[in-house]
């Protein structure tokens, strides 16, 4: 009986050893997974959310993103405009807060141009829209980081379009591609005619002109 207990002991204890191992590794996987996900960037809003503007006039819009730890894990942040989740034939504007520098996307989407920091003389553009740089802002405070984008759009980027919003932090979790509002594009305004298009007048003397635009 002596012997047999021990070898039911030893082989209880090595059995409550490994369940309590095992116990451990999914606790530190549980908890890890849980800080990871804790720490999943968060998307704030888009000022304006809605609204329209013409090509070749600026647009100013800013967005705010978050990380719980702090602003500054935040990796980088994205704005996009288009009809679709697409980097391509579109505005799609990334800051990397890491390198204090802003991108575009190229009209394939294949290649991020620029490279140059907020304020600085800049502007990027593709064959559908312009960053300038110079007028371009960023602020952190707390968790929270802030981007003043400065935005023209071209005339082949016209109608109803799409914004959209992405961060990533520095251990590349992502807070994945949402949508937080849209925006219409419209055509430059012309001048079609003006009645009379020419004539001589007096001084003194009212005349009446008709435009159509």
């Amino acid at each position: 009986m002596k012997s047999t207990d021990n070898k039911l002991f030893p082989k209880q204890g090595f059995m409550v050893l490994k369940t309590r191992s095992i116990v451990g590794a999914y606790l530190v996987l549980f908890l890890f997974c849980s800080s990871v996900f804790a720490n999943t960037p968060t998307l704030g809003t888009i000022t304006s959310s809605t609204g329209n503007s013409h090509v070749d006039i600026a647009q100013a819009f800013t967005t705010t993103y978050a990380d719980s730890s702090s602003w500054q894990h935040l990796w980088t942040v994205n704005f996009l405009v288009n009809t679709q989740v697409s980097g391509a034939s579109c505005f799609s504007g990334l800051y990397n807060q890491n390198s204090n520098q802003l991108f575009l996307r190229d009209d394939s989407g294949t290649a991020w141009l620029g490279g140059y920091a907020p304020g600085s003389a800049n502007i990027i553009e593709n064959s559908y829209a312009k960053l300038d740089c110079s007028l371009t802002t960023v602020s952190g405070n707390g968790t929270t980081l802030t981007v003043n984008w400065r935005v023209t759009f071209k005339a082949p980027f016209t109608g109803a379009k799409n914004t959209y919003l992405l961060a990533t932090d520095d251990a590349n979790a992502n807070s994945g591609v949402v949508q937080k509002g849209t925006w219409t594009i419209k055509p430059a305004p012309t001048v079609c005619t003006i009645t009379p298009s020419s004539c001589a007048g007096q001084v003194g003397i009212p005349q009446t002109f008709t435009g159509t635009y």
